[in-house]
């Protein structure tokens, strides 16, 4: 099984509770968690087929510091008209996460409302609260239908401009604006997390860089 896709042995630590001890996550680590998870959505486009609801309770951080992408519940085949358990009008996914276009009609939904999600996750991780946090799900509905985005200035202030950069795009209004999906988002992520440990663009990243969590 790939790393990052699907449960596996040793899965102790949620990701949601990680954020919650330590508020905001550190940069370093809220990307290696996100790295992992953009591996194992690499898996999953790559067989065709769209989770539809990455958030951070559905990353879970195993005993070794690594993360996997759970509950594919809601997944969808990619390209196909219908998606199972959706219906016209049915919201499908978790609102502050979701992206605009999977709001708008989740039977639409391509491997880039993922990768908004994942940024979705990884501004949370950042900041220490969801995009939207505070606003009641009609006020977050609307947002999406007009097709705005958080406050990232104004949320952001701890990161690196390189890394609030890499939220940005992931979490573009235009899908095309963004990665194209798991694959295409994995080595901007390697680069954000050797930008962040001072390694050069053509220094090959050694997965050890980043420690485990401890016991």
């Amino acid at each position: 099984m790939p790393q990052g896709h699907g449960p596996g042995p040793g899965v102790s630590v949620c990701c949601p509770q990680e954020i919650d001890d330590a508020g905001a996550v550190a940069p370093a680590r809220a990307l290696t968690v996100a790295l992992d998870v953009a591996r194992g959505l690499a898996a999953t486009h790559q067989c065709g087929v769209v989770h539809r609801d990455v958030k951070p309770s559905n990353v879970l951080v195993r005993q070794d510091g690594s993360a996997c992408l759970t509950d594919f519940g809601l997944v969808r085949m990619s390209g196909t008209e219908e998606a199972r358990l959706t219906a016209t009008g049915e919201i499908v996914g978790t609102v502050n996460y979701m992206a605009p276009e999977q709001f708008r009609d989740p039977r639409r939904v391509t491997p880039q409302s993922d990768v908004y999600s994942l940024g979705a996750t990884l501004f949370h991780a950042l900041s220490g609260m969801p995009p939207f946090a505070g606003e009641p799900i009609p006020a977050i509905a609307m947002r999406l239908v007009r097709g705005e985005v958080p406050a990232f200035d104004a949320r952001l202030t701890g990161p690196p401009a390189e890394l609030i950069s890499l939220v940005r795009r992931m979490m573009a209004v235009d899908p095309a604006a963004r990665f194209a999906d798991g694959r295409a988002l994995v080595p901007a992520i390697i680069e954000g997390l050797k930008a962040l440990h001072g390694i050069g663009r053509n220094v090959p990243w050694r997965e050890d860089t980043e420690p485990p969590l401890p016991d």
